[in-house]
């Protein structure tokens, strides 16, 4: 005998309109506000959507060029000979790489630390002139 786990779980959340193929069930009540404004009505504005666009146009680029600088690394090391050569002090590039990534990683983290500071900025002014519809 299999029990159909969805089944059971629609069953236990009550009226039929709740159900967890619902994307919004669980959270539908606390996202109404007072007003019965929204989240989802705040995120349809221009400047949530433009800040929106801001952090997908940073953050898609950065990861692609860590994930790549990060896994070029073990590639080159085991199906190249680029890396076997000597670089300099007696290091193998590969060592020179390696150290390298520690570099990366704290400039690509203080990178992000100041343009995550200017994302605040703007979701703090972006709340800021929605607080009394927010309020109501």
């Amino acid at each position: 005998m299999s029990i159909n786990v969805k089944d059971h779980y629609d069953s236990a959340l009550g009226p039929a309109r709740k159900t967890t193929m619902d994307p919004a069930w669980p959270y539908e009540d606390r996202m109404i506000t007072e007003s019965g404004r929204t989240y989802n009505e705040l995120t349809r504005t221009k400047e949530f959507t433009d800040l929106i666009k801001k952090k997908k146009a940073f953050l898609l680029p950065a990861t692609i060029f860590f994930l790549t600088f990060y896994f070029l690394l073990p590639i080159l090391a085991a199906y190249t000979n680029v890396l076997k050569g000597d670089a300099f002090f007696g290091l193998t590039w590969a060592w020179v790489y390696a150290l390298l990534q520690f570099a990366v990683v704290w400039i690509g983290g203080l990178v992000y630390m100041k343009t995550a500071a200017q994302y605040d900025v703007t979701v703090k002014e972006i709340l800021t002139k929605h607080k009394k519809e927010l309020e109501k």
